[in-house]
């Protein structure tokens, strides 16, 4: 496997109708998570960082964060799609990104919702094992929140926090994005992964959790995944 492979991250940094002390907070959690996503990432990952809220790198106002997406291979869509249905604004974005890459450079390629934290790189150094037998490492675990409460996911559904599939079959799914539909249909991202998944009939392998940790915003704030 000499081959590398690429992780595709996908953030809203500065939503038009979040007030100032969330984009603030907002930019914080994207910060922390991008500094510990480097710290686990493999050496032999590539990194292409998208954002859909920004039209320079200039709008942030957290100077690390700046530079950090200054020092990478980031794409600023500026066409927030996320406003209306936010899995079509990333799926927009993953389409559009990975359309720049050459797939053949890459064994898998990884999506990431940037603002999740992956504390250490166990779930990179599990995909290499995965490779000879799967063609997509999916999951769908429950949240457990840090005041003990639990949150099962619904079912028919994949997560799609963080999911990586071999780089021909992330490009045949890339192809099944259409985003107006998406929207249209008020279809989630994460019932869009499902079907393809199983309407392919793709061989894959399903994590019972992630280990990463994520920010609910709207309820219990941090959980593991």
């Amino acid at each position: 496997m000499d081959k590398k492979n690429l992780i595709l991250c996908f953030s809203s940094l500065r939503p038009s109708n979040f007030p100032k002390d969330k984009l603030l907070e907002r930019e914080a959690n994207y910060n922390l998570s991008l500094k510990w996503l480097l710290k686990s990432l493999p050496n032999n990952w590539d990194i292409i960082y998208n954002d859909n809220s920004l039209s320079s790198l200039d709008e942030l106002e957290n100077a690390e964060l700046k530079e950090q997406l200054k020092s990478l291979n980031t794409i600023l869509h500026n066409n927030n799609h996320g406003e209306i249905n936010k899995g079509a604004g990333e799926h927009d974005m993953c389409r559009k990104s990975f359309l720049s890459v050459n797939i053949n450079d890459y064994n898998w390629v990884t999506y990431f919702t940037a603002r999740h934290i992956i504390p250490n790189s166990l779930y990179f150094d599990k995909l290499d094992s995965y490779f000879n037998t799967y063609n997509a490492v999916m999951s769908n675990p429950p949240f457990y929140y840090l005041n003990y409460k639990e949150s099962k996911s619904a079912d028919l559904l994949y997560n799609d926090m963080l999911f990586s599939m071999k780089s021909e079959t992330f490009k045949k799914f890339v192809d099944t994005i259409d985003v107006n539909n998406l929207k249209v249909r008020h279809k989630s991202s994460e019932k869009h992964l499902y079907e393809f998944i199983n309407e392919n009939e793709i061989n894959k392998f399903e994590l019972n959790e992630l280990g990463i940790l994520r920010n609910d915003h709207q309820s219990f704030g941090w959980h593991i995944v």
